[in-house]
């Protein structure tokens, strides 16, 4: 006489299960699972409403790459938990954000470069205000940096800013 857990277990095994969760309205969404009115994605898992999506884990947007977490936003890559923004890469827990690089917990920022805390501000590196054509200059310099070098700065100035508990 089997136990009843084994008996389950038996149960468990013999009801087939799906390999991928689609719904009707996703296509051409290659290698990903639990997809919805979506198309044009690789390699993506539980999205909504994502186009041209590669990497991703719960994504809603257009033309993301290796995000996580992130709602309506375009053309990001490497984001995780971000909400509205556009054009932004390493990015984290921010919202509203256009054209922000390397920074964290911005909320309406833009031309934005390893800043941390900042809300309404554009043309900051490093949380410094800068004129539209000096940024711009500096920024051209920055992209000839090491990333873990601006990595490791952007660390350095996040742990000497109050930051909230919970985002």
């Amino acid at each position: 006489m089997s136990s009843f857990l084994e008996s389950y277990e038996l149960l468990k095994k013999s009801i087939p299960v799906p390999a991928l969760i689609q719904d009707a309205f996703s296509e051409n969404c290659d290698f990903s699972d639990y997809m919805f009115q979506s198309k044009d994605c690789m390699y993506c898992f539980d999205c909504f409403g994502l186009e041209r999506g590669m990497y991703c884990t719960v994504g809603w947007g257009k033309d993301l790459v290796d995000c996580q977490d992130i709602i309506r936003s375009e053309l990001c890559y490497e984001c995780l938990e971000c909400r509205d923004s556009y054009g932004c890469t390493y990015v984290f827990a921010s919202e509203r954000c256009r054209d922000c690089h390397f920074s964290n917990l911005l909320v309406s920022c833009s031309d934005c470069f390893g800043c941390v805390g900042l809300t309404h501000k554009q043309y900051c590196i490093f949380n410094k205000q800068y004129s539209k054509e000096d940024y711009l200059k500096e920024i051209e310099k920055l992209k000839k940096e090491d990333p873990d070098k601006i990595k490791q700065r952007l660390l350095e100035l996040e742990r000497s800013i109050p930051h909230p508990a919970s985002t």
